[in-house]
């Protein structure tokens, strides 16, 4: 099995991307986004090692890829080999499951209609 690892440094950012990826063409501002969110990571937590959730990757690609978030609240957590983990803080990941359930039809449990009684056949 694998090793549990300590986490060394935990920090939260809200991280500015709109000066990033207003420098890109239009059809690349999610990517340019993406890197400029790594590259804010690389520099805040002293690591070459960052690794996204793919929630961070939804949450990017929600709008498509030409209209990503201006800025993003993040967590970020550096473990003991220097790996960066970046991920969606703990309140976000609770809405963004509420405004999923929420979306999702309520199924309604399927009512059992008496059935009529039958008559009794007259001999």
């Amino acid at each position: 099995m694998a090793e549990k690892k300590d986490i060394v440094l935990e920090r939260m950012y809200v991280v500015p991307l709109r000066r990033i990826f207003m420098r890109a063409p239009k059809w690349k501002r999610t990517l340019r986004a993406i890197k400029g969110l790594r590259e804010f990571a690389m520099h805040h937590m002293k690591s070459e090692v960052v690794r996204l959730d793919s929630e961070i990757n939804d949450l990017f690609h929600k709008h498509g890829i030409q209209n990503p978030p201006p800025r993003i609240k993040v967590m970020m957590k550096k473990d003991s080999e220097g790996t960066v983990r970046v991920s969606l803080p703990e309140s976000e990941k609770k809405a963004k499951k509420k405004e999923k359930e929420a979306k999702k039809p309520a199924l309604k449990k399927e009512e059992k209609k008496p059935e009529p009684k039958k008559e009794a056949e007259k001999k």
